[in-house]
């Protein structure tokens, strides 16, 4: 990361959009990791058959964990697919201005 920070400090990006879209960007992740955090010990008596929810409970807790993380494997895809089409936008436009422009 720290060498992103340095190259990122070579542009000229303001600072605060800068911060904001490292904000907005690092967000899903921390969310994610809290999730994640707050419903171990619920997951792990789940899964040694001691839920205090009872059965609907654990039920619910199931489908909400599987949701998540099909959202999770969902965004991820999303996001490859989209990274995969600008970086083939970008490698088009070098290729093009690396091309040799015919003279009259």
């Amino acid at each position: 990361m720290a060498v992103m920070d340095y190259a990122l400090g070579l542009t000229k990006v303001p600072l605060l959009v800068l911060l904001l879209a490292s904000t907005v960007g690092m967000l899903p992740g921390t969310v994610l990791f809290v999730y994640i955090g707050s419903t171990a010990r619920s997951f792990a008596d789940l899964a040694g058959g001691v839920y205090d929810g009872g059965t609907a409970g654990a039920e619910l807790f199931a489908v909400g964990l599987a949701v998540t993380v099909g959202v999770v494997l969902a965004v991820g895809v999303v996001a490859k697919r989209e990274l995969s089409r600008i970086q083939a936008e970008a490698d088009a436009e070098v290729a093009g201005a690396d091309a040799p422009v015919a003279s009259a």
